[in-house]
Formats: structure tokens, C-alpha cells, sequence
């Protein structure tokens, strides 16, 4: 059986670190006691890219709990992990399937936005059969396939 909650990380330093630095990065993310089972995480996929920046690539982890609650106040304090900070290019995202909604945080200047997105409310926006501006040409409340003079009615 498929989780319905999932978690995506992607971080980058500001800064690059030797591997004598990253094996201290890791031990201070399994020191951390609060939001412990995140760090864990962390400290599985920390790695110095080609460029000796430090990252953190985290793919659809799964979780039977929702824990977007602690992610959110995880995001208060990840900066702290790491000498320097994350980077712009970094983003954390937790995603639920019941209600179906992404939380994504990232950042941007020097501190982290947050956007949450519901794919079924989008799908009610993108309609291709909304006609902006409709209502004021024809009085047909938006919708191009609309007829005032169609007789058809579910209740006689």
C-alpha cells in the first residue's frame, strides 16, 4: 500500500566544504534531536557536488503520517545546520494526497517562502471552456457553450 504523504528536498550551499566539513555536517544532522526523523533523511543524502558545495537531494520519501506541521517549523531552523546557509536554488516540499496539497518552501533572499498548492482547485481554474470577459459581451455567466434560449430543465 502507497503512503499518501511524501517529502522532496533539494539544497545547495552558499558555500563549498572540504569532506572533513561534511562528515561534521552529518554528525550534527543524527545529533539533532528535533524533527529528528527529517535529518536522518538528511544526513542519508548529504554529499559535496563537483563543485564542493553541499547538497541535499531527497526524492519521494514516504510517510504514513501527515507531517507537514513539522516541516514547516523544521524550515525555521534549517539554516542552522549548515555554516553559510542554503542557498536560493533550495526548496523543500511535502506533498499530501488526502486532502490532495504541496507545501513547498523555499528560499528566497535570506529567508524561506512558503506556497501551498491544491491541484483540484487548480483544475477548476484552468477549464478551457471559461471565456474570460463573457459575461459582459453575451450574459452567459462565462461559459462559450451556453444558451439562454436552451429549454432544457432538470425540474418541470
Amino acid at each position: 500500500m502507497k503512503s499518501n504523504y511524501s517529502f522532496n528536498a533539494e539544497l545547495i550551499s552558499n558555500k563549498k566544504f572540504t569532506e572533513a566539513q561534511l562528515e561534521k555536517i552529518k554528525a550534527e544532522l543524527e545529533a539533532r534531536e528535533d524533527y529528528s526523523r527529517f535529518y536522518q533523511i538528511f544526513s542519508d543524502s548529504v554529499e559535496i557536488n563537483f563543485n564542493g558545495y553541499v547538497e541535499i537531494y531527497v526524492e519521494d520519501f514516504y510517510f504514513d503520517l501527515d507531517l507537514s506541521s513539522d516541516v514547516e517549523d523544521m524550515i525555521e531552523e534549517i539554516d542552522d545546520i549548515i555554516p553559510g546557509k542554503w542557498s536560493n536554488d533550495s526548496k523543500v516540499e511535502f506533498h499530501s494526497n488526502i486532502p490532495p496539497i504541496t507545501y513547498i518552501w523555499y528560499k528566497e533572499g535570506k529567508e524561506w517562502k512558503e506556497v501551498a498548492k491544491n491541484p483540484d482547485r487548480e483544475d477548476i481554474f484552468s477549464n478551457d471552456d471559461w471565456i474570460e470577459g463573457d459575461i459582459e459581451e453575451s450574459g452567459s455567466r462565462g461559459y462559450s457553450d451556453y444558451d439562454e434560449d436552451d429549454s432544457t430543465y432538470f425540474f418541470d
